[in-house]
C-alpha cells in the first residue's frame, strides 16, 4: 500500500534510503528556491519507490549526502522529469554526476512527443491520467507545509516510474534507447561544464568586445564569482552582466568615471576600489596574456539564409521521423553548422549536429542540403508535415 509522509529525522530518512537501495530504482524530484542565494537552496525532496511516496524535509534532515550518493550509484536507477537541478545537487554533494539517470521529459521527445513537455501534460498524454495541480507559487522554505502543499509536491513523483515504464517500451520499439542514453550523458556533461567551467565567457553582451575589454570582463567576472559565493548572494546582486560590459567598454580609471556609468549607483561603494583595480590589472596585461576573441562573424546574411533552409529541412524530416526539432537543436546550432561548412570544415567540430544520434538522423540530409542536392516544396500547407524534402534529380 502506498503511504504519503514528510520525513523530518535522520533515522527515518536512512530507513527510506535503505528501501530505495533495496528496490534498485526510485523517482526523484525537488523543490528549491534560487532567487536570493548564490546557489539554489534545497527546500524539499520528493521520492517514490514501488511501495512508497514520501518527502524528506532538508531543513530538518540537514545532511542528505547519502541520498545523492544513491543518485550517483550506477546500481540504482533514478527517474526524473527535467532533472538538471537534481543533477547539480548531486554533483555538488558528491563530486560525481548521476549514473543510472533517466529523464522522462527527454525520453518523451524521442518517441514523438513535444519537447520540452510539462510533467502534467506528459502524464495526461502518455498515461491518460490527470495529476492534481496548484501551489505553483509556494514558498517552499516556509514551515510548516500544509497538507495541500505536500500533496502537490508528492504528485510530481507519483507517476514518474509508470511514465518511464511506458516510455521505455516506446523507445525500444523505435530502437532509440541508445539515443536517450547519449543525449542524457551530453546534458550531464553540460551541467559539469556549467558548474566547474569558465564562467566569464558567458557574460551576456561581451561577445563584441575587443581582447582588452574581454580581459576586463574576465577580471570582473572572476571577482564577482568569489564575492557572490562568499556572501551567498546571486551574482547579479553583486554586479550585473550589463554593468560588467559597461565597465569593460568605458574603462573607468577613477571613482568619478565609475559614477558616470548608469546603474552603478546601486553597486555598493565598498566595491569601487576593487572594480577599478580589476580594470587596472586588465589594462596592464601584456598582449600575449589577453584572452582570445571568438570567431569573427563572416557572411552573416548568407549564414542566416542557409540556416533558414536547414530549419525547413529539419522540420520536414522530424515530422516524418516523429521527433521534436527542439531536441535536435535550435536556429543558433544550425547557423553554427553553416559557418563550419563555409569555413571548409576546418578543425575538430565542436558541434552536436555532426556527432552521435543527431548525425545519424540528419547529418547526411544537412550535407546534401548545403551541397544543393535537395529541394524543398510545400506538399500540403494544412498538414503537420507541410513540407516535402526530396533529392534533386541526379544527386547521389
Amino acid at each position: 500500500m502506498t503511504t504519503n509522509d514528510l520525513i523530518g529525522t535522520t533515522g527515518a530518512a536512512d530507513t527510506l534510503l535503505d528501501e530505495i537501495r533495496h528496490a534498485g530504482r526510485f523517482a526523484l524530484d525537488t523543490e528549491f528556491v534560487s532567487e536570493r542565494t548564490y546557489r539554489p537552496r534545497l527546500a524539499l525532496v520528493q521520492v517514490a519507490t514501488p511501495d512508497r511516496v514520501a518527502a524528506i524535509d532538508p531543513l530538518a534532515v540537514e545532511n542528505l549526502d547519502a541520498l545523492w550518493r544513491l543518485v550517483a550509484d550506477p546500481a540504482v536507477v533514478t527517474v526524473v522529469h527535467g532533472g538538471e537541478q537534481e543533477a547539480r545537487f548531486c554533483r555538488l554533494a558528491t563530486g560525481s554526476l548521476p549514473a543510472a539517470y533517466v529523464d522522462v521529459q527527454l525520453a518523451a521527445g524521442f518517441v514523438g512527443e513535444r519537447f520540452p513537455m510539462s510533467y502534467a501534460n506528459l502524464v495526461e498524454r502518455v498515461l491518460k491520467r490527470r495529476p492534481r495541480k496548484g501551489q505553483a507559487r509556494t514558498d517552499w522554505l516556509r514551515r510548516p507545509l500544509s497538507d495541500s502543499q505536500l500533496d502537490y509536491a508528492l504528485e510530481d513523483v507519483r507517476h514518474l516510474q509508470a511514465l518511464w515504464d511506458r516510455l521505455e517500451q516506446l523507445l525500444d520499439a523505435r530502437n532509440r534507447r541508445s539515443w536517450l542514453e547519449e543525449e542524457g550523458d551530453r546534458r550531464l556533461a553540460a551541467v559539469e561544464r556549467d558548474l566547474m567551467g569558465v564562467r566569464w565567457r558567458r557574460v551576456a553582451g561581451a561577445q563584441n568586445l575587443g581582447r582588452r575589454g574581454l580581459a576586463v570582463v574576465r577580471e570582473l567576472s572572476t571577482w564577482r564569482e568569489r564575492e557572490a559565493a562568499q556572501r551567498d548572494h546571486p551574482r547579479a546582486w553583486v554586479l550585473s552582466d550589463h554593468l560588467i560590459v559597461a565597465i569593460a567598454e568605458s574603462l573607468p580609471r577613477s571613482p568619478a568615471d565609475l559614477r558616470r556609468l548608469r546603474g552603478l549607483d546601486r553597486v555598493k561603494d565598498r566595491y569601487a576600489a576593487t572594480l577599478l583595480a580589476s580594470v587596472e590589472r586588465a589594462l596592464t596585461l601584456p598582449e600575449n596574456e589577453l584572452p582570445s576573441r571568438g570567431r569573427p562573424p563572416r557572411k552573416e546574411a548568407q549564414v542566416r539564409m542557409l540556416g533558414l533552409l536547414l530549419e525547413a529541412v529539419l522540420e520536414s524530416h522530424c515530422a516524418k521521423e516523429g521527433i521534436d526539432t527542439s531536441l535536435i537543436g535550435g536556429a543558433s546550432d544550425l547557423r553554427d553548422l553553416v559557418r563550419w561548412h563555409l569555413d571548409g570544415k576546418r578543425g575538430e567540430a565542436d558541434l552536436a549536429l555532426v556527432h552521435g544520434w543527431r548525425a545519424t538522423l540528419v547529418g547526411d540530409l544537412f550535407e546534401q542540403a548545403l551541397q544543393g542536392q535537395v529541394t524543398v516544396r510545400v506538399r500540403d500547407a494544412w498538414a503537420r508535415d507541410a513540407l516535402e524534402v526530396a533529392q534533386c534529380e541526379g544527386a547521389s
